[in-house]
């Protein structure tokens, strides 16, 4: 199935908990890393490297993936509080009105 679109699977704090997880590992490992031949352990070490940086990019990427959808979630939360907000405030200005009207009578 295609990870794009509604459907695809939300990340959560936990998600992104484990992964930094992994990466504290991944870099653990990188530091540990020791060979004798200097050539092999530099090439080994840029390859390390360049995975260690995509998958912190992929990491940074779906913070903001989350940052944004709460963003958008909160932004959806205070647009429907102020509807709901602008609808009792009409009832109320109608129910005031009415009762002037009858005191008025």
């Amino acid at each position: 199935s295609s990870a794009t679109g509604p459907s695809a699977e939300r990340v959560t704090a936990e998600d992104l908990a484990e992964e930094l997880d992994r990466l504290r590992a991944f870099t653990q490992a990188l530091q540990l890393q020791h060979d004798d031949e200097a050539e092999l352990r530099a090439m080994e070490a840029a390859a390390l490297r360049a995975e260690y940086e995509a998958r912190l990019d992929a990491v940074q990427r779906s913070c903001d993936d989350v940052v944004s959808n709460s963003t958008k979630c909160a932004a959806s939360g205070m647009e429907q509080a102020q509807q709901r907000f602008d609808a009792e405030r009409r009832e109320l200005e109608a129910s005031i009105a009415t009762l002037e009207e009858d005191s008025a009578e």
